[in-house]
């Protein structure tokens, strides 16, 4: 209600508990699912809607494929899509909310905070280069090397 209590509107709060729902309920719902959003314009009778569903990496083709999964699509993260949600959640708050991103989600920062292990402790998370999960698929290629796509998120922690 805080969204609304502030001014915000319907698109605000959506979105809003759209990005909640991903802290509160990650096992289910994640920010980098897909988040179609359909927007009924108050006062009139049109409909819009934001896709929100994820295409394919750009360096995902069926050669790529063939070359480096023997002509399978693989478990893990090589098989999924460009993460939808946010760009959905930011393009239904430009088209249509009140609000700024970084207004939507304060709440959601403050559920998340402190944080919790929602898995084992043990768990040795998914290989950044195949993908797979590495306590139950142990693999043998260097790991060492970080994407550097992941750079720009380097100190965000520090500045929440």
């Amino acid at each position: 209600w805080r969204i609304l209590d502030h001014g915000g509107n319907a698109v605000d709060a959506g979105v809003a508990a759209g990005i909640c729902v991903g802290v509160l309920q990650s096992d289910m719902v994640s920010g980098g699912g897909v988040a179609p959003i359909v927007v009924r314009l108050a006062g009139t009778r049109r409909v819009k809607t934001v896709a929100g569903l994820g295409g394919w990496p750009r360096a995902a083709s069926v050669q790529r494929f063939r070359e480096r999964c023997g002509g399978e699509i693989p478990p893990g993260l090589l098989r999924t899509v460009v993460p939808a949600a946010p760009d959905a959640w930011i393009t239904a708050l430009r088209r249509f909310g009140t609000r700024s991103f970084e207004d939507v989600t304060r709440d959601a920062i403050a559920l998340a905070l402190p944080g919790k292990i929602l898995g084992r402790e043990d768990c040795a998370g998914l290989c950044a280069v195949c993908g797979r999960a590495r306590n139950a698929e142990p693999h043998t290629h260097d790991e060492s090397a970080a994407d550097p796509r992941w750079g720009a998120l380097a100190g965000l922690r520090d500045r929440l």
